[in-house]
C-alpha cells in the first residue's frame, strides 16, 4: 500500500516537473520559493494559524521534493544546486521548529531537536565528503523530520491543549519522538560511517 502511495505521488511529482520544464522555472528557483515560503512558518504561528501553518510546511516541503525531479528532468543537477538546496533545508527545518515555540512547545526541547537533526545531516555530509553513500541510512531523515513537525501541528488543529500522556503534553509527542528516534539515526550513521572508513584504510 505504502509503495502504490509512494509511487502515485512520484507520477504527480514528475507531471509538474514537467509544467515547470515547460514554463522555464529552474531548480534553483524552485528552491528559493520554499525558502521564501518557510519564512512565513513563525509569523503563521505567531498569529496562532494552525492550518496556514501546516500548509506551510507541506507546500515548501513539496517544493523541496519538485526541485530535485526538475533538476534530473532538465538534466542540471549541479555542485551549487546541491549547496543551495542543503542551505535552505536546514533554514527551513530550522523554522518549521522553532514556530513550535510560539504554539507552546518548550524552547529546549526544540533545541534538542534541532541539534539532533542539524547531527544527522552534518554526518551525511561527512560521509559524502569521503565517498560515502549516505542516503537511507538511519531511521530518521530530513522527510520523516518533517512529518513529525507536521503532525505536532495537526495535533494542535484537533485536540484540546489540556489534553496529556502520561504527563506530557499530546503536543510534545511527535518532538520527544523526533528527539529519540533522531537520536538512534545518529548513532547509526555513525556506526556505519565507521565500518565504511575502516574499509577504506
Amino acid at each position: 500500500m505504502l509503495t502504490r502511495l509512494r509511487n502515485n505521488i512520484n507520477k504527480i511529482i514528475i507531471k509538474i516537473a514537467k509544467i515547470c520544464q515547460k514554463l522555464r522555472i529552474t531548480p534553483n528557483y524552485i528552491t528559493l520559493l520554499g525558502l521564501i515560503l518557510s519564512l512565513l512558518a513563525i509569523p503563521s504561528a505567531l498569529f496562532k494559524n494552525y492550518p496556514l501553518l501546516f500548509l506551510i510546511i507541506v507546500v515548501s516541503s513539496f517544493m523541496d521534493v519538485l526541485d530535485g525531479a526538475v533538476a534530473r528532468l532538465n538534466n542540471q543537477i549541479t555542485t551549487f544546486g546541491g549547496v543551495l538546496d542543503s542551505v535552505c533545508d536546514r533554514i527551513e527545518e530550522l523554522l518549521f521548529l522553532f514556530s513550535l515555540y510560539f504554539v507552546g512547545i518548550d524552547m529546549p526541547l526544540l533545541f534538542i531537536a534541532f541539534a539532533i537533526s542539524y547531527t544527522i545531516s552534518y554526518l551525511r555530509a561527512l560521509g559524502e565528503i569521503r565517498g560515502v553513500k549516505m542516503e537511507g541510512i538511519g531511521l530518521l531523515e530530513r522527510s520523516e523530520r518533517i512529518i513529525l513537525i507536521a503532525i505536532t501541528i495537526l495535533l494542535l488543529m484537533l485536540i484540546d491543549a489540556s489534553v496529556t500522556f502520561l504527563s506530557i503534553s499530546v503536543y510534545e509527542i511527535p518532538i520527544i519522538l523526533l528527539i529519540i528516534l533522531g537520536t538512534i539515526t545518529m548513532i547509526q550513521r555513525i556506526l556505519y560511517l565507521y565500518h565504511k572508513l575502516q574499509k577504506t584504510k
